[in-house]
């Protein structure tokens, strides 16, 4: 289970390739995403106000990374990308440098952009 940065979306993830999500504030589940692979971890990586409440979902099998737009209900990804050299164990939002911090089994640790699962640029100086 993972509730959005905002409070407004939370989702849960399933071994049945299942996603759910649901509006907090009217106790309704909004959607539910069909995929073609077992989740691993899941992360919103939106910030408040974002016209697409973005969720990024791992395959549990691959190292791949997915980023659905949860409001349209599709079950096809914006974009999709091979991220670590292993499965995706945990990833966290910081939306305040709009980047993901996530780890696989091996240990590696990657840092990218959520909306083009590459390296950010050197928009902010980092100590």
């Amino acid at each position: 289970t993972q509730v959005s940065i905002d409070g407004l979306l939370c989702c849960t993830i399933s071994n049945d390739r299942s996603v759910k999500v649901y509006d907090v504030v009217n106790f309704d589940m909004m959607v539910m995403i069909r995929l073609p692979y077992i989740p691993g971890a899941i992360e919103w990586v939106y910030n408040q106000g974002d016209v697409k409440a973005r969720l990024a979902i791992s395959d549990r099998n691959s190292s791949f990374v997915h980023i659905y737009d949860a409001r349209s209900g599709s079950n096809d990804p914006l974009i999709s990308k091979e991220i670590h050299m292993g499965p995706i164990k945990v990833m966290k939002f910081n939306p305040v440098y709009d980047t993901v911090i996530s780890a696989d089994t091996k240990g590696i640790i990657e840092y990218w952009n959520p909306t083009t699962l590459q390296f950010p640029e050197d928009e902010y100086v980092l100590y």
